[in-house]
């Protein structure tokens, strides 16, 4: 690994946010994109911050959702901040893709994931009675995230809750 000045997690987390769950992150997208330059290393801790702020605005986001009556205008800015952060998570991946395509860089098995069938079983001697789908709407969050897919799955919720609160207008 190359030795470049990286933020300490003490500076990134909050005070009321778990430290070694942050480290974790900060650890797996490191050995996920073994990066070989400095950046590189940039932009895998662009990563790894942005992945974090993703998180915290779906956290800011539920807990003003669940308020009484929800301030539309902080909603507005949660969703603004976490559009920005998803934008910025995205176009570092894709540049960290680029120049590791570039160098000739590619994960060797010992890197990959296995399959979540393989996983379950291994991590937990079950193996899951039903596979999901290649179709399923559903995000896994022990798999590695994918953007489009989140942004398909985003999207369809808010026309599901369009139409519904459509319906519920005119009926």
């Amino acid at each position: 690994m190359i030795q470049f000045p990286v933020t300490p997690a003490e500076q990134l987390a909050l005070q009321t946010e778990d430290l070694h769950a942050f480290n974790q992150l900060r650890a797996g997208l490191h050995a996920e994109h073994c990066a070989a330059t400095p950046t590189e290393l940039f932009l895998v801790e662009e990563l790894v911050q942005n992945t974090w702020r993703i998180r915290r605005f779906r956290l800011l986001e539920a807990a003003t959702l669940d308020l009484p009556s929800p301030d539309i205008r902080s909603l507005a800015l949660i969703e603004r901040s976490l559009a920005a952060a998803e934008r910025s998570c995205y176009r570092a991946l894709a540049a960290l893709g680029k120049l590791q395509k570039a160098r000739g860089f590619v994960p060797s098995k010992s890197q990959q994931r296995p399959e979540p069938e393989q996983r379950a079983r291994t991590e937990s001697g079950f193996v899951p009675q039903k596979s999901k789908s290649a179709n399923s709407q559903h995000l896994d969050w022990d798999e590695p995230f994918d953007f489009e897919r989140f942004q398909a799955v985003k999207q369809k919720c808010l026309a599901e809750q369009k139409a519904t609160k459509t319906q519920e207008v005119s009926g």
